[in-house]
């Protein structure tokens, strides 16, 4: 974003000095480490809009063992700020917070966003993990990250930035390829490995596939919805005795 010289930190009552040093300081709190625990309930969750103010995220919690989707969750809400690149979850961390809470138990979430691997190491994956308290995991299709090394290891490439692996990029069995990222509470190689668990014959991994087919469905009858009280609406005006 080119910031103008009369409001050079803002866009749109968003405060963007103030954000990027609230992502610097929530960075600390991150663990890239494994927490430990059993991981057998993930949850995968992506935020839709289904009109221009408002954001419909969407949460799929998938059983390992059971080897299907067992729970689903959603939220709508009002979204004021736009957005803007390096600071999604000032944008969808809200409604995900809102799915979080209406869902049951789950041992790890996955994001259709950044981890660590993020310029200030704080992106969407990241900034849910620390709020909500779960351990986290990000993925996405390209990397926010150019800089470092590239290194081979068993089965997928590793980026080393300042000599700390931030991410890894493999192949789906689609044939795309996706980057992952620790968000919270896992080690990258936990991380890559509960994704590869997870990948299917999706693009993404099981529960987040699941989850944006949920929240482009109900995205779309939301949308339905609303046209249709439009043509009501404009209907009831044309039969009005005074039209």
């Amino acid at each position: 974003m080119t910031a103008n010289r009369h409001q050079p930190y803002k866009c749109r009552g968003v405060n963007i000095a103030r954000a990027i040093q609230a992502q610097k300081l929530l960075a600390r709190k991150v663990v890239t480490r494994d927490l430990g625990g059993e991981v057998r309930r993930v949850a995968g969750v992506d935020v839709s809009y289904p009109c221009e103010k408002k954001a419909l995220a969407c949460l799929v919690v998938y059983d390992l063992e059971l080897g299907r989707a067992t729970e689903a969750s959603c939220a709508l809400c009002e979204v004021r700020v736009p957005y803007i690149p390096g600071l999604l979850a000032f944008r969808e961390l809200k409604p995900m917070l809102m799915a979080v809470r209406e869902a049951g138990s789950f041992d790890a979430i996955i994001v259709n966003g950044c981890g660590v691997n993020h310029p200030r190491r704080l992106g969407l994956a990241s900034h849910l993990g620390i709020v909500a308290g779960v351990r986290s995991i990000g993925v996405t299709k390209r990397s926010l990250i150019k800089e470092g090394i590239l290194e081979e290891r068993s089965g997928y490439v590793v980026r080393v930035v300042d000599g700390e692996a931030v991410e890894a990029i493999l192949r789906a069995k689609t044939g795309g390829r996706l980057v992952v990222g620790v968000g919270h509470g896992f080690s990258l190689e936990t991380a890559v490995s509960v994704v590869r668990e997870l990948l299917g014959w999706r693009r993404f991994p099981l529960p987040l596939a699941e989850a944006h087919m949920l929240s482009s469905k109900m995205a779309r009858l939301l949308r339905a919805e609303a046209s249709l009280a439009d043509r009501k609406s404009d209907l009831h005006l044309s039969n009005s005795p005074l039209m």
